[in-house]
């Protein structure tokens, strides 16, 4: 046995002092508890504010396939790469090597940098959702091999493709180097998948009637006013959201919807290249849809509606270049929000190969600078309605084109525009205000996307998680956008829905060098000439009747001054 210790009872004093101290250590100790706690709940709130919208179930993992379940594991932009195993330290050594070759994410030059790695992604490595998509391995379009397409080459500058950024390893490197993440493009995801299941079968989407296709949850809310027939426009706003993503009626796991939205499109254009009755917003985005659709297939049954279409839009180019809601010319009101659309779908044909003569550039470009004041703020319209009114909506939309003609964004001009613009950062309660609306933050983005560096990198982040929040996430809603703009009575949730995925496929929709100034030179001076006519069926030309469109446009130019009429 072990002696036994000894305990030696502690004196009366000591006991005293220990007790004392234990009395002096109390406040302390719950001092220490509630530093503790509260240092616990700030890091919460920092690190929920930095990144509160996680992915969605079905996302597009940046590393390469598009997954279901949620767990999945991929890169994501604000905190690195999530699920990454442990490495030895030779492996360790190898990777930190490997990553200082990758450039940052935000690369102040506007984009034009080829990325050091690539981060394979795309429509065609998703998983197949449409439940009408065919199978096979279709026919690669030119993006995906590299060319510039094969329709009719255009005679102006900027003829070139953009449209390789939407697919292969495209998506990725633009999600991964220009401020996207994995929430972002789960929501995209989202969005097309909410559309799909809206469409009809005859391929319309209907701005007033898409809640009759609703079957999970509770019904959607959000229809446009009744009798309100916006049905094509918002039908080619939907199919411009999916080309924005890469998805084409020949490839990706939206085929089937593609193929019906483009049909419909194609069943309500007149012969002369106009669809429906609806107003000049409907063709530019139409044109847009066909030029998009084309410029990624080089399909051969899309060429001549697109070659209709942009005769029609050319021919209701008013006498001082802009566009209006009607288009006739003879009206000669100029509208700064329908031509910025107009420019758009021009550049768009363009670039899928169209003829588009540059005449109809030189025109807006001088529409754009009567419009631009020097202070930067932009008028809408000449004529009534909308006579003089003006706005950040006006601004976005002017800065944009402006971009697209040909301005450079270090001009003073930009720059006062665009410190106009940040001085109103978009708020959904103020969204059915006019400098508030979807159409407004839709141009703010792509301003300040093609102005690139310190301005996309303040305006980025910000923006993607203010959309990210209100996306629905429940219901039969899930992954639609509630149309809580001015606009929302007109082209209801199909319409906010588009414009919102559109927002969020930024990063790689256009390729930088189509947002970047390229070989159109931009002038101070606003050209007095008026368009060049188009006749349908023939692309517009400055060779064999030239002479007898200038005497119509002298015509027209005499009985305007007639008329009295004017700015």
């Amino acid at each position: 046995m072990k002696p036994a210790i000894p305990q030696v009872p502690p004196r009366d004093e000591d006991a005293a002092a220990f007790r004392a101290a234990v009395r002096r250590s109390i406040p302390w100790f719950f001092a220490v508890l509630c530093m503790l706690g509260v240092g616990t709940v700030l890091t919460r709130l920092v690190f929920t504010v930095h990144h509160p919208w996680p992915e969605r179930g079905l996302f597009v993992n940046l590393q390469g396939a598009a997954l279901a379940g949620g767990d999945a594991q991929g890169e994501d932009l604000d905190e690195g790469t999530k699920g990454e195993k442990s490495l030895d330290p030779d492996e360790a050594a190898g990777a930190e090597a490997k990553a200082s070759d990758v450039p940052p994410p935000l690369e102040p030059s506007r984009w034009l940098e080829k990325p050091a790695e690539t981060a394979p992604i795309g429509p065609r490595s998703s998983p197949a959702m449409d439940p009408d998509a065919g199978g096979g391995s279709p026919k690669p379009s030119p993006a995906a091999r590299g060319g510039t397409g094969t329709g009719k080459k255009g005679n102006g500058p900027g003829s070139g493709s953009p449209w390789g950024s939407r697919t292969g390893t495209g998506r990725g490197d633009g999600v991964r180097l220009r401020g996207g993440n994995q929430a972002s493009e789960s929501a995209v995801e989202a969005g097309l998948d909410w559309l799909r299941r809206h469409q009809a079968e005859n391929g319309v989407w209907r701005a007033d009637g898409f809640g009759r296709f609703c079957s999970t949850g509770r019904p959607c809310e959000g229809e446009a006013l009744q009798g309100v027939n916006y049905d094509a426009g918002v039908t080619a706003l939907a199919l411009v959201a999916y080309l924005g993503g890469g998805y084409t009626h020949t490839e990706g796991r939206f085929q089937a919807t593609v193929r019906k939205g483009l049909g419909y499109l194609m069943t309500v254009q007149d012969g002369e290249g106009r669809f429906g009755a609806e107003s000049m917003y409907t063709q530019c985005f139409g044109v847009l849809a066909l030029a998009e659709a084309y410029g990624l297939t080089a399909d051969p049954a899309l060429e001549k509606p697109l070659e209709r279409a942009l005769h029609f839009l050319l021919r209701a180019q008013q006498l001082r270049g802009g566009w209006s809601y009607d288009p006739q010319p003879k009206r000669e009101r100029n509208d700064t929000s329908i031509t910025a659309f107009a420019v758009m779908a021009l550049k768009a044909a363009q670039a899928a190969g169209m003829n588009v003569p540059g005449k109809a550039f030189d025109a807006a470009r001088g529409h754009i600078l009567r419009a631009t004041e020097a202070a930067g703020t932009v008028w809408y319209a000449d004529a009534p309605p909308g006579w003089g009114r003006k706005g950040l909506g006006m601004v976005a939309a002017g800065l944009f084109t402006s971009l697209l003609l040909g301005r450079s964004p270090e001009d003073p001009m930009v720059e006062r525009q665009t410190a106009l613009l940040r001085s109103k950062f978009p708020a959904w309660d103020a969204s059915r205000e006019l400098d508030q609306s979807f159409v407004t933050w839709y141009y703010e983005n792509l301003s300040f996307f093609a102005i690139g560096g310190s301005t996309w990198a303040r305006w980025n982040p910000a923006f993607r998680d203010f959309l990210l929040a209100r996306q629905k996430r429940e219901g039969c809603a899930d992954g639609s956008w509630d149309p809580d703009d001015l606009w929302g009575n007109t082209g209801g949730r199909v319409y906010s829905t588009a414009i919102h995925v559109l927002n969020l496929e930024v990063y790689y929709k256009y390729a930088p060098g189509f947002l970047a100034p390229g070989e159109e030179t931009w002038t101070e001076d606003a050209p007095e000439a008026a368009p060049e006519e188009a006749s349908p069926g023939k692309a517009p030309s400055s060779g064999a009747g030239a002479d007898e469109a200038a005497k119509e446009r002298l015509r027209r130019l005499k009985e305007l001054l007639g008329g009295g009429k004017g700015k």
